[in-house]
C-alpha cells in the first residue's frame, strides 16, 4: 500500500489527532467522543461484540468498540485484508485469526491509541498522568535501579510524575510487544533507560521502543520488533 493511501485514509470519517509511521508501524490517537458517531458495529466479529458488552460502564464499552471498528475498517480498505476474525493467544493478546498484520490497543478516558504493523510484533501504551497519584509509592515496584537513580535526580514533583509515567508506558508497550503484558515476573528488571539504542532482547528477537510526542498531560509509548515475526 502506497504511503500517499495511508495518508489520505486520515481524511476520512474518523477523527484523528495523531498519526505517524515509526519502525515500520502505524499509530494512530483518535479521541473518543468526537469519534462515537463513527463506530461501524456491524464490521466486528459477534464473539468481539459480546465480551465488549460485559464491561460496566458505558465508556470502557464505547472506547474498545471503536477501537476495533477504526481497526477492521482500516486493514480491510488499506491493506485489502478480508478475513477480520479476531482470536486470543494464552496471554489474551487479541490477534487476527487469519493475517499477518499484527495490531496494539490502548486507552484512557479521552483517548484511544492504536498500533498496527505487517510481520512485527509490537505493543503500544498510553498512559494519563494523573495528578492525584502518588507515584512515589511505587517507584521499587516498576523501576530498576538505574531508573530510580534518574527518578531521584529530577527537581520537582511534575519531573518525577512525567518521568515515571513515560517509564510505565515504555514498559507496558514493551511486555505487549513480547505478548505477555503485565504477566511479566517482575518489570522492575527491564530497564528502558540504560541502553542508547533503546533496543531490548525477549525470546531471540529484538524490540526497539520510544516515546510517542504529540498529547498534554499523557505519555505514549510504542514497541516494535526488528525484523519479521514467526508468529
Amino acid at each position: 500500500m502506497s504511503k500517499a493511501l495511508r495518508t489520505d485514509y486520515r481524511f476520512k470519517r474518523y477523527v484523528i489527532d495523531r498519526y505517524a509511521t515509526i519502525n515500520e508501524a502505524e499509530l494512530f490517537v483518535l479521541p473518543i467522543n468526537p469519534n462515537l458517531a463513527c463506530i461501524h458495529t456491524a464490521i466486528i466479529p459477534n464473539t468481539e461484540r459480546r465480551a465488549i458488552a460485559r464491561y460496566h460502564l458505558p465508556l470502557d464499552r464505547y472506547k474498545r468498540l471503536l477501537a476495533r471498528s477504526f481497526l477492521l475498517e482500516y486493514v480491510r480498505d488499506c491493506y485489502h485484508c478480508l478475513d477480520l476474525d479476531i482470536v486470543y493467544t494464552t496471554y489474551h493478546r487479541p490477534v487476527f485469526k487469519a493475517s499477518d498484520i499484527h495490531f496494539s490497543f490502548s486507552y484512557t478516558q479521552d483517548y484511544v491509541v492504536l498500533a498496527l504493523a505487517e510481520k512485527r510484533c509490537l505493543g503500544v501504551d498510553i498512559a494519563f498522568h494523573d495528578p492525584q497519584l502518588a507515584v512515589q509509592s511505587l517507584v521499587t515496584l516498576v523501576m530498576s535501579a538505574a531508573e530510580r537513580e534518574q527518578f531521584a535526580l529530577l527537581g520537582n514533583d511534575k519531573q518525577q510524575k512525567i518521568f515515571f509515567y513515560r517509564i510505565w508506558s515504555l514498559k507496558e508497550a514493551i511486555l505487549k510487544a513480547w505478548g505477555i503484558g503485565l504477566l511479566h515476573d517482575d518489570i522492575t528488571a527491564l530497564d528502558v533507560v540504560s541502553d542508547a539504542q533503546c533496543v531490548v532482547t525477549y525470546a531471540n528477537a529484538d524490540y526497539r521502543y520510544c516515546l510517542v510526542p504529540g498529547l498534554d498531560d499523557h505519555s505514549i509509548a510504542l514497541s516494535v520488533q526488528l525484523g519479521n515475526s514467526s508468529q
